[in-house]
């Protein structure tokens, strides 16, 4: 089965390296155009010499789909010119997420906004913080329709970019990330499609990689916790049933040791693209308490963008090929 070529923007930051990684020999995928910024062009990034960045023609003309990691001002413009001119965008940008005609999906929660998407579309993957926060909870929003939610996010120093430097975050922790606690409750209502008071803290610690949350849950009928393990024990979505090659065996993995997960033992689950869960326990508050952890970088960014478009194509080109036979 052909390839598809694939252009990645913003390859020289944090995440479109690890797209450049990710994608290497992918049965899926090819890159064909890697681009960072004006001042880069002609640089080698892993093999890739860098090309401009907003040369649209250059750009269609190289690749079917694009993976755009572009600072929120670019993207802001670009990404609809690239769709525009045909051209699928996977995108990591909070720039147009909350768009009526903007796709914001966790593959395994709303994956069918993929299988049923146009041949162009724009595809959104949600804030990183976010990634454990619904992974965990969509089983059970699923079985027992959230009714309330809190959540404490302790966010790893890779998510904040170049914008952080080592000297404020030593020995520190920062109890506020700009816009990160109200991008988090739009985007849950979004792609849960419903509302319910849900109140959010962010904060940055000082930890490489990994977005630890912590949960505290009530539900229109009160889960027991036998139950609520068995859900995401046996919790499956799109990736897993048509077996895509990022796509973790199981999404969701409950951790019953006390001290567990930890962020340095555990974000790198399954290729980082498992949910990591622990902490089970009832709330006097609340229905349920737990901690939730995933990668930051694989799951909740490059990882992420790459299994979206895997979907999409397992949709539109493996199932179309299938029919043909």
């Amino acid at each position: 089965m052909q390839k598809l070529r694939v252009a990645i923007l913003g390859a020289g930051g944090v995440v479109g390296k690890t797209y450049l990684h990710l994608l290497k020999n992918h049965p899926y995928f090819a890159i064909t155009y890697a681009a960072s910024s004006v001042r880069s062009i002609g640089e080698c990034i892993q093999g890739h010499i860098l090309q401009c960045p907003d040369d649209i023609n250059a750009i269609k003309d190289a690749a079917d789909i694009v993976f755009s990691c572009l600072p929120k001002k670019a993207a802001d413009t670009l990404e609809k010119l690239l769709q525009k001119a045909g051209l699928a965008v996977f995108t990591n940008a909070s720039s147009h997420r909350l768009l009526k005609d903007t796709a914001l999906v966790i593959p395994e929660i709303n994956g069918e906004k993929i299988l049923t998407s146009k041949n162009a579309p724009l595809i959104a993957k949600p804030n990183c913080s976010i990634q454990s926060i619904l992974l965990s909870l969509y089983p059970l929003h699923r079985e027992y329709t959230l009714k309330k939610l809190q959540v404490t996010s302790l966010q790893s120093v890779s998510g904040a970019g170049k914008s952080l430097s080592a000297a404020e975050i030593t020995d520190n922790v920062i109890p506020w990330i700009a816009g990160e606690e109200e991008k988090a409750v739009a985007e849950t209502y979004k792609i849960l499609d419903c509302t319910f008071p849900f109140s959010i803290s962010c904060m940055r610690i000082p930890t490489l990689h990994g977005h630890m949350a912590q949960i505290s849950a009530s539900f229109e009928k009160k889960p027991s916790l036998k139950n609520v393990v068995e859900l995401w024990d046996t919790f499956r979505g799109y990736p897993q049933l048509h077996n895509l090659p990022s796509a973790p065996k199981k999404p969701v993995h409950y951790l019953e040791e006390i001290d567990r997960p930890q962020i340095r033992l555990d974000r790198d689950r399954e290729q980082g693209m498992a949910v990591s869960v622990g902490r089970l326990k009832k709330s006097p508050l609340f229905d349920i308490s737990f901690c939730a952890l995933a990668h930051n970088t694989l799951r909740g960014a490059a990882g992420g963008g790459v299994l979206s478009a895997e979907l999409y194509y397992h949709a539109h080109y493996v199932m179309q090929d299938l029919q043909l036979l």
